[in-house]
């Protein structure tokens, strides 16, 4: 169901004039997120930048801070945390919804070594 919501939101938008491609990135352009953790631990953070940066607080002082990149690529959020040199690959590309106006989902499909992910956040900015 939700692939169906988010293919027919993307179709919307761009019969619409908008495209899905403009409308994710224009969501998360300078917005910050607070994950949601399921338990008592300090929630991670994300925020991003209008110019492809973004900054992810794992909410642990030994876990810190980690600086990346990201686009919306077919669709999707792709984010690449790695060094600036290897930006042409490895990046990791989630599907993403927006099911309020406060709120982001972000899910991947299983893959060869994890399996299925999703991560709910809301936004604080």
């Amino acid at each position: 169901m939700k692939v169906l919501t988010t293919c027919i939101a993307a179709l919307t938008l761009s019969a619409g004039g908008v495209s899905a491609q403009a409308w994710i990135h224009d969501r998360l352009a300078g917005a910050e997120v607070v994950y949601e953790t399921g338990n008592d631990a300090p929630a991670p953070s994300q925020s991003w930048d209008s110019e492809g940066g973004t900054v992810y607080d794992s909410g642990q002082p030994l876990l810190g801070q980690h600086t990346g990149f990201w686009e919306v690529r077919h669709g999707q959020y792709c984010s690449y945390f790695g060094p600036v040199d290897h930006r042409d690959r490895d990046w990791t590309c989630w599907n993403v919804e927006f099911p309020t106006e406060d709120t982001v989902v972000f899910s991947a499909p299983p893959g060869p070594w994890i399996g299925a992910r999703e991560v709910t956040g809301r936004f604080v900015r």
